[in-house]
């Protein structure tokens, strides 16, 4: 499961990303491992997605959210 797969208001653990690449990426904008995230907004047409993170709000493309794995548990 990844960020794409959530709806608005639910939330999931970070369990990994998909490519180091992406990791690189990701943990240099804030996202760390075992950290809490909540989809806030999610654009129509497949567009970009505003996650809550701690307390801040991010934005990531669509191929982004896909490289950031969650649990499988999803909350709501």
């Amino acid at each position: 499961m990844t960020v794409a797969d959530l709806k608005v208001g639910q939330y999931g653990i970070i369990s990994g990303f998909s490519t180091p690449e992406i990791e690189t990426v990701m943990l240099e904008i804030g996202f760390s491992l075992h950290q809490r995230l909540e989809v806030s907004q999610i654009a129509p047409f497949k567009g970009p997605i505003a996650v809550n993170l701690g307390s801040s709000v991010l934005t990531l493309r669509q191929d982004e959210a896909q490289g950031i794995l969650l649990k499988e548990e999803v909350f709501r």
